[in-house]
């Protein structure tokens, strides 16, 4: 995932330990750092030029909704069980909210949202067993 000046990108390894967070220039990846290397990380995306967000886990089981700080190191754990969520995130132009494909304790995938500072969780869509609802896209 490229950040939105193009100038960082985050790189999920081979095995989805961790981020590999890179400067780019003249269209070379410079790593700077492998973070989060004890969680199980995937779809990244840049809320800033220093912040990002991600599906991602520490043990098996349910993946969660995380948003982690490359300055200050901090790591905050946005659902928590019922509330797992798949690979599959969108974060709105202005950076304020993630729509993302998630479950509760129904185990079916539906769309949620919830403001980038953690706040206003909320199921999006509901439907039927036989359905889920992936990928979801911001069209603004």
């Amino acid at each position: 995932a490229f950040s939105k000046s193009g100038q960082r990108v985050a790189i999920s390894p081979g095995d989805f330990r961790g981020l590999l967070i890179a400067k780019v220039r003249e269209s070379t990846f410079f790593v700077e750092e492998h973070i989060l290397a004890d969680f199980s990380c995937i779809s990244p995306q840049w809320i800033n030029e220093q912040t990002l967000i991600f599906a991602g886990r520490k043990e098996p089981g349910l993946q969660y909704l995380w948003k982690f700080d490359l300055q200050s190191k901090n790591l905050i754990q946005f659902t928590t069980s019922p509330i797992g969520t798949r690979n599959h995130l969108s974060l709105s132009r202005d950076g304020k909210t993630i729509v993302f494909t998630g479950t509760d304790e129904n185990f079916e995938w539906r769309l949620w949202e919830i403001l980038t500072d953690g706040t206003q969780l909320r199921k999006l869509t509901n439907g039927g067993n036989l359905t889920s609802h992936l990928s979801p896209v911001w069209i603004e």
